[in-house]
């Protein structure tokens, strides 16, 4: 009976280690992104000029990150590409069944002190999240309880809302939500915020292909459609 025990004890304890380094390394990809969202603030404020944080589209995953600054015409200022430190993290940004309410845009985008994301001709599937020098966050992409959220984990699975663009979580596994309020504020919650009746995966890549972001700071996105 006392080595049952101890089996079964030694098991568990297997079982939480083999959990530990995924969830450790799920909320290190999270804190990443989520002062990468802190810098194009802080770089928005002092500069006096939109900077904005976006997840290159194509795909409802990706594991890189880029920052465009300007009022029109933007360039790309930064480049984060997560994959190196984080092998098995990916980033989503979509919509997801909540406990209650709804998702909803975040709010008319001008007006903002003269900005309208309309200008900068980014393709409807680049997902912008863009801070004034107010500080101030405005984007198209979804968004509830006063806050955008991109989502962090180590396996899921989606649907098509809209083709190419619009994607809808329906499993995840280890995950983490960062959460960006209207106002600005970062934070790094556990699990996927607000979640109701969400299915689980194993930890195993997607079944999409990662959307990749433009090329070196100076550059302008690949998608980007204005007339130079």
């Amino acid at each position: 009976m006392a080595l049952a025990l101890l089996g079964l004890t030694i098991a568990l304890g297997l079982l939480q280690l083999h959990g530990a380094p995924s969830r450790a390394s799920v909320r290190g990809a999270a804190e990443v992104v989520a002062e990468e969202f802190r810098y194009a603030r802080s770089r928005a404020v002092a500069h006096g000029t939109p900077v904005a944080l976006v997840l290159p589209g194509g795909s409802p995953v990706t594991r890189a990150v880029y920052h465009l600054e300007g009022f029109e015409r933007p360039r790309v200022v930064r480049v984060k590409r997560l994959e190196a430190d984080f092998p098995s993290s990916w980033l989503f940004s979509g919509t997801w069944p909540l406990a209650k309410g709804s998702s909803g845009g975040g709010g008319p985008l001008s007006n903002r002190g003269g900005f309208s994301l309309a200008s900068w001709g980014l393709s409807s599937s680049e997902r912008a999240y863009v801070f004034l020098p107010s500080g101030v966050v405005v984007s198209d992409q979804p968004a509830f309880d006063g806050a955008f959220h991109i989502l962090v984990c180590d396996g899921l699975r989606v649907s098509n809302e809209v083709e190419g663009r619009s994607f809808r979580l329906e499993a995840t596994s280890t995950a983490a939500t960062v959460r960006v309020t209207f106002a600005g504020d970062v934070s790094v919650e556990r699990g996927v915020l607000g979640a109701d009746s969400l299915g689980t995966v194993s930890r195993a890549p997607p079944d999409f292909l990662p959307a990749q972001p433009p090329g070196e700071p100076g550059s302008r996105p690949a998608t980007w459609t204005a007339t130079p």
